[in-house]
């Protein structure tokens, strides 16, 4: 896709005060939305920052396809740089409206609260969580609650805002450090970004061919959706294609086909889990995705989950894996000796980020003294300031940790996993279109050892820290705190590039609709848990995710010991992958798309055989129609796609909210 010479632009104040005010349109329609929309939507296809490893955020996607439809039909003119501007403002709005942004971090700690509070609650300060009393308060409808417990929920609140502003400007300011280097001197072609060919075509930037494509496309995705439109109104209608009820399907991951469920025939025949993804918008994603990364996911998937498994096998390991399920298999490959996959993919995740930093440690030392002269270029973001956000975030962070019983040198060390998470997820994301779900707790072993007491007895300072790094707020399930700043920050500088838009104009755009949206989520979550009451609204009930910090979750991980060796061999093969891909044109396989393939969320939101899939159509349209066919097709196409199955996901949570007030 063509990208734009970057001008300055004068954005008007009209145009900065409707952003502002749809920034808080849209950040009270999504926490709403967010309310009543169930399992597995919340985790599978959501609007913003869920998706496992997709992470999708494809809200924008939606609103250039309603500015498309209304260039088209209506003939009204957009400005494609205030149409940049929109999309990005509505990006930052999903990073914590959604339902993993703010809501999935505090609904499951209420357990904590109120089921284990000898256990784990003990040690989560009230300016995390009311007292038990306050959250019951909010099972049923009662308005009235909110305020009669406002005392308990006002340093809630404050700490809530504060923090998530904190982790914005710690995840931004890297965010603007890395900036030039991936979007202007690597160009990484950041798949999710692509949504934008949709605001191009609404600004009237491209060819009437490309927008038909992708109407059409939009078309079908909205009408793939039917079902389940038809569902939500009357759950007593069958589930079409079975996502939601077929123990053949996974259930935290809408439309990935467990094939050695279905079929136990070929459980002893493939020994290493054997799957498909079944819903068109995974394949859109993937095919955005370089040919590259997706062949590098294909013959890591053959080697590690398939090839070597069956060799081990027939010497005389992984008893049992012949009639084990899907998720069984993958279990047994990925933390039993001796392959124990997810350690190679934990060494394998360090060693891409340690490689990248020392390749590029000359970039990083000039932004330093860039930063330090204040010296910068017409339209571009200060360095100086991008070092400050990250200095307030780092020390912000510290604090919070500390006023939570975390000692200093472990605050600080946790500020470090944090961006190693970060980096990761933004890296990989950008550019094989998914991202490593890296669990934290693997990084201190080397402090605590290979196991800690349970809880209460491991104390609050190993329990919060290792909740924090593991589900609680970054690494396994929640993105809004950390990850989803990073990598839409990334996205919304890809979108700045291809639109031709001033990189600060586009920092200003992340920072006014994350700001705004966090103001507003957080109070409006919890006055609205009070209005609708939580037991009674279909969002999921999630558990108290500060299990993943207790000596259960934390034993035996990455792998069962020794796993040292495994993670040092996927740093290693890191290490190989980055030096042929640098040195020989000719190699097929990047680092990120066969390392992130090793991670078994991985194995359940995209699954084995998906990659495999995507890489042929792709491979196949490139051969036959060449670059022209991918551009004016296939990408207006998966562009479409995407819209049009988000808009569906819209459209079940509108009828799930109609069904509450008819039925309340």
């Amino acid at each position: 896709m063509s990208e734009k010479e970057i001008t300055p632009a004068k954005i008007s104040p009209k145009v900065w005060i409707f952003l502002t005010i749809w920034a808080v349109f849209v950040s009270v329609l999504l926490t709403t939305a967010t309310l009543f929309l169930p399992q597995p939507w919340g985790s599978g296809l959501h609007l913003g920052p869920s998706g496992g490893v997709f992470q999708y955020q494809p809200m924008p996607f939606v609103i250039m396809f309603f500015c498309l439809l209304i260039a088209k039909f209506a003939g009204v003119k957009f400005d494609s740089k205030v149409l940049a501007l929109l999309y990005i403002v509505t990006l930052a709005c999903t990073w914590r409206t959604v339902y993993k942004g703010f809501y999935c971090v505090i609904a499951p700690a209420f357990h904590a609260r109120i089921e284990n509070q000898e256990i784990h609650g003990i040690f989560i300060p009230y300016f995390w969580l009311p007292s038990a009393e306050a959250i019951r308060a909010l099972f049923y409808p009662n308005p009235a609650g909110f305020f009669q417990y406002a005392g308990e929920w006002a340093p809630v609140i404050t700490t809530y805002i504060v923090w998530q502003l904190i982790t914005l400007l710690y995840a931004v300011g890297f965010a603007c450090v890395y900036r030039r280097l991936w979007v202007d001197i690597e160009l990484m072609p950041f798949p999710h970004a692509q949504g934008w060919v949709l605001g191009q075509l609404a600004s009237g930037q491209a060819n009437g061919r490309r927008t038909k494509v992708a109407l059409l496309a939009g078309l079908f995705g909205l009408l793939f959706m039917v079902p389940y439109y038809v569902y939500t109104a009357y759950p007593g209608f069958p589930d079409f294609y079975g996502w939601l009820t077929s123990p053949y399907f996974m259930g935290h991951a809408c439309g990935s086909f467990m094939i050695h469920n279905a079929y136990p025939s070929l459980r002893p025949i493939i020994l290493g889990p054997l799957g498909v993804h079944t819903s068109p918008v995974v394949y859109a994603y993937l095919l955005l995705a370089p040919l590259d990364s997706l062949l590098s996911m294909v013959v890591s998937i053959a080697l590690l989950w398939w090839i070597i498994p069956q060799i081990l096998y027939y010497l005389g390991y992984y008893s049992g894996i012949t009639t084990a399920s899907f998720s069984s298999k993958r279990g047994l490959i990925e933390r039993q000796p001796p392959l124990k996959t997810y350690a190679i993919f934990f060494g394998g995740v360090l060693g891409c980020v340690v490689f990248h930093v020392l390749l590029h440690w000359r970039y990083y030392a000039d932004t330093i003294k860039s930063a330090i002269s204040g010296k910068q270029l017409e339209g571009e973001i200060s360095y100086r300031w991008a070092y400050l956000m990250i200095i307030v975030g780092f020390v912000g962070l510290i604090a919070i940790f500390m006023a939570t019983g975390v000692s200093l040198p472990i605050a600080a060390y946790t500020c470090f996993v944090l961006w190693v998470q970060m980096t990761a997820w933004a890296q990989s994301r950008g550019y094989t279109s998914v991202g490593p779900r890296l669990r934290g707790r693997g990084f201190y072993k080397w402090i605590w050892g290979e196991t800690i007491p349970p809880a209460p007895y491991c104390g609050g300072e190993k329990l919060f820290t290792l909740a924090y790094v593991n589900r609680w707020a970054s690494g396994a399930d929640t993105f809004g705190p950390h990850n989803a700043p990073m990598v839409g920050s990334m996205d919304s500088f890809g979108v700045a590039r291809m639109a031709g838009l001033e990189p600060k104009l586009a920092l200003y755009a992340i920072l006014l609709g994350g700001v705004i949206s966090t103001v507003i989520v957080v109070p409006l979550t919890i006055y609205e848990l009070y209005y609708f009451g939580w037991m009674v609204a279909p969002v999921s009930k999630e558990w108290d995710f500060f299990w993943d910090g207790d000596a259960g979750a934390y034993k035996n991980w990455p792998a069962y010991p020794p796993w040292w060796p495994n993670a040092l061999a996927g740093f290693i093969i890191a290490f190989i992958l980055t030096y042929m891909r640098l040195h020989y044109a000719w190699w097929p396989l990047e680092p990120w798309g066969f390392i992130v393939a090793l991670d078994h969320y991985f194995v359940d939101y995209v699954n084995t055989l998906t990659p495999l899939v995507a890489w042929i159509i792709k491979y196949v349209a490139l051969k036959i129609g060449g670059r022209r066919i991918y551009e004016d097709y296939m990408v207006p196409a998966c562009a479409g796609v995407i819209a049009g199955v988000i808009l569906g996901v819209v459209i079940v949570s509108l009828i799930a909210i109609a069904r509450w007030f008819a039925a309340y």
